[in-house]
């Protein structure tokens, strides 16, 4: 809880001002996924910016809510919107005064280049921007698939995979972001249809690592089961063009599951499990 909200007189652990707050909406449908901080921190805003997609469930929350879905999908360059909207939030702030907060689906700073440029640019202004963690969809696709990133993970965009050359370790499962807008910087919702080939450069990227019959999931995640995928063979990756296109807007990522791998440093795995290496490399 935040400024003086704790219960039985507990003090607030931040008391300096706060210009701008980044939330996020978590990756379900609605606001169960909101932590207690980052709804405190919408009750003590004067105005707040939705980015979500769910305006309707924020309004619920909070009397005044700006809608910024139409000025997100404009059709512009990502780069373009971004800068656009930074400054539109960061202005808001210099020019009328704390709180305002921004809400976007997800965690605020997963994959957001908003709120990077806030944090950024606002630090330069002298505002000060408060981040708060929120539910990624990382988080909620272990759940959905199955998997634990903990074994080991690597999570890339899928169009810097060739903007970069990006060399994949296929023994690390893979978290591909943003597949299903892959090959273009254009935020548009316009498009009718994927034409054929659109995919086969990252088809021709990622088995370069990976064997063509390898199975991959593209999905929609949510965490509560409720979730839209498609498995397919990374060869046949540019045939399921139809369901890329489907749900290019509702944050599409791709696992890639990992080659299974044996221990190479056998010395190092018999020692870690060795009560008398332990004695030598810490006191006990």
């Amino acid at each position: 809880m935040l400024h003086g909200c704790y219960p039985s007189g507990m003090p607030s652990k931040r008391s300096k001002r706060v210009d701008i707050y980044l939330l996020g909406r978590g990756i379900a449908d609605g606001v169960s996924q909101m932590t207690v901080e980052a709804l405190d921190a919408l009750r003590v805003s004067r105005l707040v910016f939705d980015l979500s997609g769910d305006y309707k469930a924020i309004r619920k929350l909070h009397p005044n809510v700006v809608d910024l879905q139409k000025e997100y999908w404009t059709g512009e360059l990502c780069d373009d919107v971004y800068e656009r909207l930074q400054e539109r939030l960061l202005s808001e702030a210099e020019t009328n005064g704390p709180t305002i907060s921004v809400v976007v689906d997800g965690h605020p700073m997963v994959f957001d280049d908003v709120n990077w440029g806030i944090v950024r640019e606002g630090k330069r202004r002298g505002l000060t921007v408060v981040p708060l963690p929120g539910i990624s969809c990382v988080d909620t696709m272990m759940i959905d698939l199955g998997v634990d990133i903990g074994i080991g993970a690597q999570i890339v965009h899928a169009n810097h995979l060739l903007t970069h050359d990006i060399t994949l370790d296929p023994h690390l499962q893979t978290f591909v972001f943003q597949i299903g807008k892959f090959g273009t910087s254009f935020f548009s919702a316009e498009t009718r249809r994927n034409r054929p080939g659109r995919f086969t450069p990252l088809v021709e990227h990622l088995t370069r690592f990976y064997p063509r019959e390898h199975v991959a999931t593209l999905i929609v995640s949510s965490g509560s089961g409720a979730t839209i995928r498609k498995r397919v063979a990374l060869g046949a990756l540019d045939e399921a063009r139809t369901f890329l296109h489907r749900h290019q807007d509702d944050g599409l990522t791709m696992h890639i599951p990992a080659h299974p791998r044996a221990p190479v440093n056998e010395e190092f795995t018999r020692a870690i499990d060795d009560e008398r290496h332990l004695a030598e490399i810490a006191v006990v």
